[in-house]
């Protein structure tokens, strides 16, 4: 948790030589970015809250709000792959010796679609920190649709309101 901080930290004091950066690539600077910011909140390299205030800030609402929901969309992705193939049946395996987990394991996750859907949708909306709430809703074998649409929905609200309130930069980024 302190690499995240410590890199978001970072991204924030550094908007004006971001903005510069980003604007040099003209208009594929929003695609970099998204790509960019996706790999690295992927892996846990920078909080979702730098990259909402970066995306606000750099490109306004609606573009910042497709850049920003598509990387974490990316994010997501990247960080439930490697959850799984890194801890996955690790997981799997402590549940599996426990017979009241994997009761409400599957009463949770895997007995209805919509139920799934429903619990991360609602755990993305608590403000959990993203890598750990990615690691434990990917490696209790969460149905893979459920988890990127609940995902996308959301942090959609929260990223959403948070981007309608933050200044664009003066530099024409698009």
């Amino acid at each position: 948790t302190a690499i995240p901080f410590s890199t978001g930290a970072y991204l924030v004091v550094q908007l004006g030589r971001i903005a510069e950066t980003v604007a040099g690539y003209g208009s594929s600077g929003i695609f970099l970015w998204t790509l960019t910011m996706g790999l690295c909140i992927g892996v846990g390299l920078f909080p979702v809250y730098a990259n909402s205030i970066l995306c606000g800030w750099l490109f306004g609402w609606l573009p910042g709000l497709l850049s920003a929901m598509t990387s974490y969309t990316l994010a997501s992705a990247i960080g439930s792959t490697i959850a799984r193939r890194l801890f996955g049946s690790r997981v799997d395996a402590v549940i599996s010796a426990h017979p009241q987990a994997r009761v409400i394991r599957e009463a949770l996750l895997h007995s209805n679609g919509k139920r799934a859907l429903l619990i991360v949708t609602l755990f993305r909306l608590t403000g959990a920190p993203f890598p750990a709430s990615t690691l434990a809703l990917s490696t209790c074998g969460t149905p893979r649709a459920a988890f990127f649409l609940g995902t996308f929905l959301g942090l959609l609200p929260a990223v959403a309101f948070f981007l309608a309130h933050i200044p664009q930069s003066r530099l024409r980024v698009l």
